[in-house]
C-alpha cells in the first residue's frame, strides 16, 4: 500500500504546481496551462533522472511519485486537448 501513498502524493504535488501555476498565470497574462505543462515535465523529468543516485527504496519511492506526476500530465494534456477540440468545433457552428 505504500506504492499508493507515493502515487497519490506525485499528483498531490503535481496539483499543487498547477494551482500556483493558475495564480501565477492570471498575474502575468500567460496561459496557466503551459505554465504548469512546463513546471510539472520539469519535476517528472528531474525526478526521472535522479533517482538512480539514490538507494533501491527511495528509487522505488521515486518511481511511484514520478508516476503519480505522469497522470496528472496526461490527465492536464488531455483536459486541455479536450477544451481545445471543444472550443474549435463551437466555432465552426457559427
Amino acid at each position: 500500500m505504500e506504492f499508493m501513498s507515493m502515487i497519490l502524493t506525485g499528483l498531490v504535488l503535481a496539483a499543487i504546481i498547477s494551482g500556483l501555476s493558475f495564480i501565477v498565470g492570471k498575474l502575468s497574462g500567460l496561459s496557466w496551462f503551459w505554465i504548469a505543462f512546463s513546471a510539472n515535465s520539469g519535476f517528472f523529468l528531474i525526478f526521472l533522472t535522479v533517482q538512480n543516485s539514490f538507494p533501491e527504496d527511495a528509487a522505488l519511492a521515486l518511481s511511484y511519485l514520478n508516476l503519480g506526476i505522469g497522470i496528472f500530465l496526461i490527465v492536464l494534456t488531455l483536459f486541455q486537448s479536450s477544451n481545445w477540440l471543444l472550443k474549435k468545433t463551437m466555432q465552426r457552428k457559427h
